[in-house]
Order: structure tokens, then C-alpha cells, then sequence
């Protein structure tokens, strides 16, 4: 087969290099908001059947050339279906005022899948491909003509590129724009040599058009991939840890190596996302089968080919491996250059409940990353299932065709209108979705957004749409890896679009009558609100938000990022009280049923805390931005010691 190498150790180059953590900062501008406070949407009639796979799942992804959205169900009987609609058929979902705790969605077409189980779906070639990952390694090529569209019944692939039985399928990345034909798949051989380990397949041809070999040694192992901004080139995350980049027409000869961060000797890279021009946000992990609390290091590489130097940034882990249900398996939201904002990465995990922030800060040409903190009503959570459990992340994906303006209330309480906001989704393995608007409370417009247009009207070009394109950034065009040489820069620079005229603000839901903040002195006595039962989508947080007095209203909350195996609480002056406590077995099993409520304030959990004399009065504060959810575990658990 043409345009397929075997993959060959490359020679790093000697670089001087700088490492550092960066601190932690408050999310300044930015701010989530749920579609919906009171309730979620089910997609599928019934959990999806986790056992179907052991490596991570992707089933919920996005069309936003098109408007639509495509999400892999499961109903009573076993039988896996695909189901799309419109966008702006599941937003409205999400604003029908009902009281229930999550509602049925009727999607506009359905095709039922038989056969192997599918474990990853993707939209490719502008949007005009489907491609449908399914659990015998296969991947199907549907036609999206055929499937945006109202209907219901069996549709047939259009092609399906075989695979062997000895292979996984790991993830299916297509090409975001230069060569829009393309799709980048990785698998794992290692039951099968000579196969190829990452394959390019052309969905336009429909026939493969190359790809890699793994080697021999750690080093010629891919265990990640990533297109370039541009689509120009593909990065390979190496088992041994190192980032070697190639042009996709010319496998043999490597385009450069950045080698990996020294403390991640012995740490394989299993997540990787090409950012700008020569930086890469890269997740590494201990070689070989993972379990579900696995280390995960989090780091941001950038590689100055100019200076012969690579600066490598190691950050908190921005989601703590709890429940830990799954083995790792990350997904990634990525939004560039909204101002004050170079680039933020909201970023979710099979492991985890929780989706965090990094995020780079340009000030005038130098660029700050930062895990950030979003304050408590912003941070994004799973739910909880119907029967109290923990739901493992299952998709998550952002919309670009919201057409509506944010009501926003500032902290003085003033109103202000800000542009439509992109919206971020999230598939849970109960079956439901959760959105979320992003806001940027500086009023900028985000400069990707587009116009959603109804499926039967459009006419697919093979050219994405000018709204579509990404906001230009400069591949990686270096030299082979002896010798990196100087980027070649591009001509258009970014720039900013003018602003567009505010569409009607659409009103926030008002939050549940519990949810009615009331002042009143503080040690008045209340029950607590643990001896209650909550309600399907709703923690006992929740309900703590609702019923518990406070006389902290007016104090501002902390925020919370970092995750940690230890929660510290720490008084921060001499009259308060100083404790800690780990997190063992029994707490974390306990913590198992624990869903931290984006409604819980500060105050409440302080006046919750000194209430047990777990702290001292106002003035001690929670510190170390320690982990929330633990920390309301211990809530449970001191309510827990009380009642017995």
C-alpha cells in the first residue's frame, strides 16, 4: 500500500528546557450557566451498556454546519439506535418549563443499528460525513444528506472500512480543515503486528490512503493523536512519551519531536491536542493497561524551534478520578482567541463527575496559563441517576448555533444583554444530556459562531463555510527532528469580527421556589436537610441550598479547582479552628452518592460546617481551593455521625 511506513525512533533534539507550575486563577469573564436548572433531557430510553466496551466511549457529537447533533441510544429491549435532530430542537427541549426532573425527547430521525454495538460517532468532511466507531473495531461511513433529515427506519452505510478482529479501535479524529477529506484513526496492534497502528482514511474516496507501523520500541508506539489547527500535519503522542509531528502525504520522513516533559520518564501519552503553531496540551499516564485511578499529568508543551528551546507547563489535574468507574478517556471542548482568552479547554474524563478549565491569557504578547476556577454556580458537574448513582461521561461537544442572547445578572444585580453564546454539551450513560451556555461576561462575541440553517435547505459544499473556518494559526513547519528549523508564519493574522446586533435576551428559568435565598441571624437552629431524601436529579446540596438560613449572604464565595486525595480545611486567622482529614475507603464508598450542587453557596456550607464545629466562625475559610466534592462528603458524613 502506498503512503504507509514503518514508524522509525527519531532522533530528539538537544533543546534547553524550562519547566513550572502554573498557579491557579480565577476564571476571570467566564461563567456556565445550565440550559435548564431544574431538569435534563433523555436521549436514550435506557442506560447505555457500559460492559459493550472497555476503552472510553464517545456517542453525543455535533454538526454545526448543519445544526444537528447525532447521539447513540439503547432501549428496553438491547437494540442501539442512532438519533438526530436539530440543534435548536434539543434547546427548546431544554426551555419547555416542566417541573419534572428530566423529560423525553422525541428526535426526528432514528436508525436502528444491528449488529456490534457502536462505541464512537464523529461528523467529518465539513460535516457531509458521518462515521460510526462500532465495538468490532469497524468503522461506518454514513452519508449526512441521508441522516439530517426528518424519517425514521433503517439507513444503510454508505461504506464500511473493515478492521481486524486482533485490533481495538482507541478514537477517530477528523480533519478539521486543510485537508478536510481525511480521517486520522488509532488503534491499538499490539495483538497484531504489521498492522497499521494509525490509518488515514480518505471518506471521500472511501478508500484508505495511508497511515504508520508501529515499531519495536516505546518510542515508534503511537498511543495518541491530534491534527494540527490548520490540518495541515498529525502529531503522534508516543509510548515513550515524545511528540513526533508528520506531514500526512509523506509518512516516511518525520517533521519534528518534541521530546517529553523529564518528570514523565516511564509515562506514555494518552491524550493529545495541537493548539497553536508548536504547543500541545498532552495528558501522560503510566505504560499500559490503565485502571480508573490511574495517575494522569496534565501538561502544556510548546516547543521554540527558533530559540532550540521547549517549555513544558504541569498543571493541577482539572477533575479529580472519582468515581473512578472507567478507565481514562478524555474529551475536550476547546474555544480560541475570545477575549481576554488565547485559548480554554474545558476538559472531561470517563473517571471523573467533573469537567475543569485550563485556560491561556494573553497579555499583550505573552500568553499565562492557568488552571481556573470557576465560581460554585458555574462549575459542571454529572448527575446523579434516577436511583442515585454515579454517571460516567459519555460525550461532550460544543454547539455554534445559537442564535439567542443571554439575560446575564451581575454581581451588582444589574441585567446585561451578551451575544448568543456557544453552548457545551454533556452525554451521561443514564441516557441524558446536560447543556450549558458559555458565557464571556466581558460581552465579547465569540468569533465562531454560526448561523444554524434547516438540513433540507442546505447544500453541502466540499469548502467549509467561511463561518466555520477556525481562526488561523500557524502549523508546525520545522525541519526532520535533528534540527528543527524556524516556523514559516502565515499572512492573516487573527482578527477580531465587529460586533452583531443582541438577539432577544431569553430569560433565565427562575430557580426552584425551595431555592429562594433567606437571610436570618446566624446559629439560628434548622434541620438538616440530610435526613430527607432527594429527589431524582436533585443532591441532597441541593436541598441543603434550599432550606438552610444564613447570615453570610453577603459574603463573596471562594473558588474551588484543583482536585486533591486529601481535603485540608485551614483557618486562616488565630481565633479559628484548624483541622484535616483524609478521604479512606468507607468515605469515598459513602461519597459514592454524593452529587455536588452548582446551587450551594459559600456561606451555607460554612454555616453547615461551624454548625458541627468542623470550623470556627466567619474568618476560616476553606483553603488550598480543596475539592468540593469531598468536602461536602464530610458534610454527609458528620450529619451521618450525628443521627447514629
Amino acid at each position: 500500500m502506498e503512503n504507509v511506513s514503518t514508524l522509525q525512533t527519531s532522533v530528539v533534539p538537544r533543546v534547553q528546557r524550562t519547566s513550572s507550575e502554573p498557579a491557579e486563577k480565577d476564571a476571570q469573564f467566564l461563567a456556565l450557566r445550565l440550559l435548564n436548572k431544574r431538569t435534563r433531557v433523555r436521549l436514550s430510553p435506557e442506560p447505555i451498556d457500559l460492559s459493550a466496551a472497555p476503552g472510553k466511549l464517545s456517542l453525543f457529537a455535533v454538526a454545526n454546519a448543519r445544526g444537528w447533533f447525532v447521539a447513540v441510544t439503547r432501549d428496553a429491549s438491547g437494540q442501539s439506535a442512532l438519533i438526530l435532530s436539530p440543534l435548536s430542537a434539543l434547546n427548546s427541549a431544554f426551555a419547555s418549563d416542566t417541573a419534572e426532573d428530566e423529560k423525553p425527547f422525541a428526535p426526528q430521525r432514528r436508525v436502528p443499528l444491528r449488529g456490534p454495538m457502536a462505541i464512537m460517532v464523529t461528523f467529518a468532511f465539513n460535516d457531509s460525513k458521518l462515521l460510526v466507531g462500532l465495538a468490532n473495531n469497524s468503522i461506518a461511513v454514513y452519508e449526512a444528506d441521508h441522516l439530517c433529515s426528518p424519517g425514521d427506519g433503517q439507513l444503510a452505510p454508505v461504506h464500511t472500512f473493515p478492521a481486524s478482529p486482533s485490533v481495538t479501535l482507541l478514537s477517530i479524529h477528523p480533519n478539521p480543515e486543510g485537508l478536510p477529506e481525511l480521517v486520522a484513526v488509532l488503534r491499538d496492534c499490539s495483538n497484531s503486528p504489521g498492522s497499521l497502528t494509525v490509518e488515514l482514511l480518505d471518506v471521500q474516496k472511501l478508500v484508505s490512503a495511508g497511515g504508520w507501523i508501529a515499531g519495536n520500541s516505546p518510542s515508534t508506539v503511537p498511543t495518541a493523536i491530534s491534527w494540527s489547527p490548520k490540518g495541515k500535519q498529525l502529531a503522534l503522542g508516543m509510548q515513550g512519551g515524545d511528540i513526533v509531528t508528520y506531514n500526512p502525504v509523506n509518512t516516511a520522513t518525520p517533521k519534528c519531536s518534541i521530546p517529553h516533559p523529564p518528570s514523565t520518564d516511564g509515562m506514555s501519552v494518552i491524550s493529545i491536542h495541537w493548539l497553536s503553531t508548536c504547543s500541545f496540551h498532552a495528558i501522560y499516564a503510566p505504560v499500559g493497561k490503565l485502571a480508573p485511578d490511574a495517575e494522569q499529568a496534565h501538561f502544556h508543551v510548546s516547543l521554540d524551534s527558533k530559540a532550540n528551546s521547549v517549555q513544558d507547563l504541569k498543571f493541577n489535574s482539572p477533575y479529580f478520578p472519582f468515581p473512578a468507574l472507567r478507565p481514562p478517556g478524555s474529551f475536550a471542548v476547546i474555544l480560541k482567541n475570545w477575549d481576554p482568552y488565547k485559548t480554554i479547554l474545558f476538559l472531561g474524563d470517563s473517571t471523573s463527575s467533573d469537567i475543569g478549565v485550563i485556560g491561556a491569557i494573553t497579555d499583550g504578547h505573552n500568553e499565562r496559563w492557568h488552571n481556573l476556577s470557576l465560581e460554585e454556580t458555574s462549575t459542571p458537574n454529572l448527575p446523579l441517576d434516577k436511583d442515585q448513582n454515579d454517571t460516567v461521561l459519555i460525550g461532550q461537544d460544543l454547539a455554534l448555533t445559537n442564535t439567542e442572547s443571554y439575560r446575564h445578572t451581575t454581581a451588582s444585580g444589574e441585567p446585561l444583554d451578551l451575544p448568543p453564546p456557544p453552548i457545551m454539551y454533556a452525554y451521561a450513560s443514564d441516557g441524558t444530556v446536560l447543556g450549558w451556555y458559555l458565557l464571556n461576561t466581558s460581552g465579547s462575541v465569540y468569533h465562531a459562531m454560526v448561523k444554524e440553517t434547516a438540513a433540507t435547505e442546505t447544500t453541502m459544499s466540499l469548502e467549509p463555510p467561511s463561518s466555520m473556518k477556525r481562526a488561523p494559526s500557524t502549523d508546525m513547519q520545522t525541519t526532520p527532528s535533528v534540527s528543527p528549523s524556524a516556523p514559516v508564519s502565515e499572512t492573516t493574522p487573527f482578527g477580531r469580527p465587529p460586533s452583531t446586533p443582541h438577539q432577544p435576551a431569553v430569560p433565565v428559568p427562575p430557580p426552584p421556589s425551595g431555592f429562594t435565598h433567606q437571610t436570618s441571624p446566624f446559629g439560628t437552629p434548622s434541620t438538616s436537610v440530610f435526613t430527607q431524601t432527594p429527589t431524582f436529579g436533585q443532591s441532597s446540596f441541593d436541598q441543603l441550598a434550599a432550606s438552610t438560613p444564613s447570615a453570610f449572604s453577603q459574603a463573596s464565595p471562594p473558588t474551588f479547582g484543583s482536585a486533591a486525595a486529601t481535603t485540608k480545611l485551614t483557618a486562616r486567622s488565630s481565633s479559628c479552628v484548624s483541622a484535616s482529614a483524609s478521604v479512606d475507603d468507607q468515605m469515598r464508598a459513602k461519597l459514592r452518592r454524593v452529587h455536588p450542587s452548582p446551587a450551594l453557596e459559600w456561606d451555607l456550607m460554612h454555616a453547615e460546617l461551624f454548625s458541627v464545629g468542623f470550623v470556627g466562625p466567619p474568618g476560616c475559610e476553606l483553603s488550598e481551593h480543596s475539592e468540593l466534592r469531598h468536602v461536602k462528603g464530610f458534610l454527609v458524613m458528620m450529619q451521618a455521625t450525628q443521627r447514629e
